[in-house]
């Protein structure tokens, strides 16, 4: 059973990708494509061409950077609704309304 609390478990998702869409990341990120791409280049990051589309392997960003690599790892916690440590100091600073 995945426990949410254990870093490991937050990227099991990751894990399973091998390499994510640069136009997904920008997406998510909510960034423009051609901004992410400039970022990537510019610390060497390796790009895959598949016809139009442009792929990022993941290690290549854990190695070459780290906070947008720890930036994945929030959100993927995120998405999967995890409680754990990543997610919950991410949430931390949300501000609360009083009903």
């Amino acid at each position: 059973m995945n426990n949410p609390t254990n870093p490991e478990s937050q990227t099991a998702g990751l894990r399973g990708r091998i390499f994510y869409a640069v136009a997904e990341l920008a997406r998510v990120g909510n960034v423009p494509v051609y901004r992410l791409v400039r970022l990537l280049r510019s610390n060497g990051v390796t790009l895959l061409h598949s016809g139009r589309a442009l792929y990022v392997p993941l290690d290549e960003i854990q190695r070459k950077i780290p906070p947008l690599w720890k930036s994945i790892r929030i959100m993927e916690a995120l998405r999967r609704g995890a409680v754990g440590e990543t997610a919950s100091s991410a949430m931390r600073h949300r501000v609360h309304r009083a009903p």
